[in-house]
């Protein structure tokens, strides 16, 4: 119940609560305090030619500030990454059809209703091979890397929905998510437990090669285990069914399984037919945590564009825009009347909140335009909106996503360079001298050329390095110039200092850098030290006493923590933690 609880739970965007509550960290005056953030409400307004806010203890703390906000939106980026293919992908979102509250499973069955039917549509267009290439090509990348319109359990999820009417009262759809989500959680623990001993079995073989399928199936299946889960195990009915007759199998054509990519689907029972995949897929897509990003991404396009007629189809060429939404960074689309801090969220009348998903089909008229912000020191905040601590304040006129995303320091490939190039017709250097071999045309080329007609000499390598995936590096170390360079800084007049500071916040830096620098060197593991002993962190954790000495380490064959005394009595180790 726990683990068919949490599923239900993570499904319907349980966890943008906490999202909620690590961007609001910006606006709680004890967390800011922490790293010495000046807190004033009755202080007067700190203005740009104020003379405090050329100080250097108010310059760094605007610079805490700035990092603080980098830090928390990054933490909230993550988190909203690692979890939106649960609220996102089928048959993930089945499970919300158990959510104690009615109004978030209905409204969770009809998103899905929504995304199947676009799915469905795309599916037969692509079936019936009479789109442009360019769109059919786009179309096909786009379902490639949703893939889970190709899953068995996915189909057959659809079929119990569309009979249950999409409604959370309906007895089977309730059955069939209990069914597949009430199984327990493949933690790291079950899964040690599970393979432990497949080490000792290994090893202890004569035979130079490792275990076949079925050698694995039996010693999981057979051996004992810890945990109390109820062992998988053949059945003579599992045995009856793999061996069934050709009578058995003209029977099972009427229910759903494999024949949802059957050649000869006429046989077919007409309501098992609407489940068919009728179009010509890879079967299979790279597993990882940035596959079932692209999932849920090409899902929510698909939601979005997917019922929508030529034109909205069109656009799925252009999908690719969307990557000039940087992280972190306010986008305002007029239209909506909204602002969105990019990949998170927008408040809705949704009984289920979760994140919005902002997409952009345009490199230029685009709807969405980036509002630049600064984050603003508790002192520069009006009196009126203190109660907020710290506050985004905007700096600049709205602007395009293409100049304002170079500017802030984007990451493009290859395609999208040559794509951004055929749209605007920059300038590029001439056959043989290009920055390649043999002076051919390389990425370089492509970003130089962008960013010369983006900004003209306004341009800096910093922009190009960005495109090119290149960050600057603050390893290495500091200027030998650094400390005369604070000396003869506060050696200057106080009315001079103001020309100077910009110099002296960098040599500051720098000096403070070289510090950390010198703590982490104290740190440092020496090379070949022991991996499974206990760590010095947690040896004032161990029992003490008179004639014997405890420690604890990790045995690397049984993936288990051991807690050993010197007279060579053993016990497990509290809580099982890893070394």
């Amino acid at each position: 119940e726990s683990a068919l609880e949490f599923q239900t739970r993570r499904a319907t965007g349980s966890w943008y609560k906490t999202v909620m509550k690590t961007l609001n960290l910006i606006h709680d005056p004890r967390a800011l305090r922490r790293f010495g953030t000046t807190i004033s409400p009755s202080a007067p307004v700190v203005t740009d030619d104020d003379p405090r806010a050329a100080t250097q203890w108010f310059c760094s703390e605007r610079r805490k500030l700035d990092d603080f906000w980098s830090l928390l939106t990054e933490i909230a980026s993550a988190r909203v990454w690692s979890q939106i293919q649960f609220a996102t992908c089928v048959p993930n979102t089945l499970v919300a059809a158990l959510h104690a509250n009615s109004a978030v499973a209905n409204e969770s069955l009809q998103e899905q209703r929504r995304t199947w039917a676009a799915v469905l549509h795309t599916e037969k267009l692509l079936a019936n091979q009479k789109l442009e290439p360019g769109i059919h090509e786009s179309l096909l990348n786009l379902m490639n890397d949703m893939a889970w319109n190709r899953l068995q359990v996915a189909r057959e999820t659809f079929l119990v929905c569309q009979r249950g009417g999409w409604t959370c009262q309906s007895a089977e759809i309730r059955e069939q998510a209990t069914l597949i989500f009430s199984g327990p959680a493949n933690t790291k623990y079950d899964l040690e437990d599970l393979f432990a001993h497949l080490a000792k079995v290994g090893r202890s073989s004569n035979l130079p090669t490792a275990m076949n399928k079925w050698t694995r199936y039996f010693y999981c299946s057979s051996l004992d285990r810890g945990t109390q889960w109820p062992r998988l195990r053949t059945t003579l009915q599992d045995h009856e069914e793999m061996n069934a007759t050709p009578e058995l199998e003209r029977q099972m054509t009427t229910r759903p399984g494999k024949v949802f990519r059957s050649v000869d689907a006429t046989k077919l029972d007409p309501e098992t037919r609407k489940g068919i995949v009728q179009m010509k897929l890879e079967t299979s897509r790279k597993a990882g945590t940035l596959a079932n990003q692209r999932s849920a991404a090409a899902t929510a396009w698909l939601s979005a564009y997917g019922m929508g007629g030529a034109q909205q189809l069109d656009s799925v060429q252009m999908a690719w825009t969307g990557v000039f939404f940087t992280k972190g960074a306010i986008f305002v689309n007029d239209q909506a009347s909204i602002a969105c801090l990019s990949m998170f969220f927008t408040l809705g009348d949704s009984p289920a909140q979760l994140p919005t998903w902002m997409i952009n089909d345009r490199i230029e008229g685009s709807p969405w335009k980036r509002c630049p912000v600064e984050v603003m020191h508790p002192l520069q905040v009006p009196i009126d909106l203190r109660r907020h601590a710290v506050v985004l304040g905007q700096c600049g006129d709205l602007s395009e996503l293409v100049p304002a995303a170079v500017r802030g320091g984007v990451y493009l490939t290859v395609d999208q360079l040559v794509a951004l190039h055929g749209h605007y017709g920059f300038d590029l250097p001439d056959v043989g001298c290009g920055h390649g071999v043999n002076g051919n045309l390389i990425k370089k080329d492509y970003a130089e050329g962008l960013v010369r007609h983006l900004f003209s000499a306004e341009g800096t390598p910093q922009m190009v390095d960005a495109i090119m995936g290149r960050k600057e590096s603050s390893l290495g170390t500091a200027s030998r110039h650094t400390n005369d360079l604070l000396k003869a800084f506060k050696s200057l007049d106080p009315e001079d200092q103001p020309d100077f500071e910009k110099l002296a916040d960098v040599a500051l830096d720098e000096k403070r850098r070289a510090e950390l620098r010198l703590q982490r060197a104290d740190v440092s593991v020496p090379h070949g030290a022991p991996r499974h002993e206990t760590p010095k962190v947690l040896t004032t954790l161990l029992p003490e006493g008179d004639g014997f000495v405890c420690q604890v380490n990790r045995h690397p064959t049984l993936r288990r923590n051991r807690a050993i005394a010197l007279h060579g009595l053993e016990w497990p180790a509290v809580a099982g933690g890893g070394a």
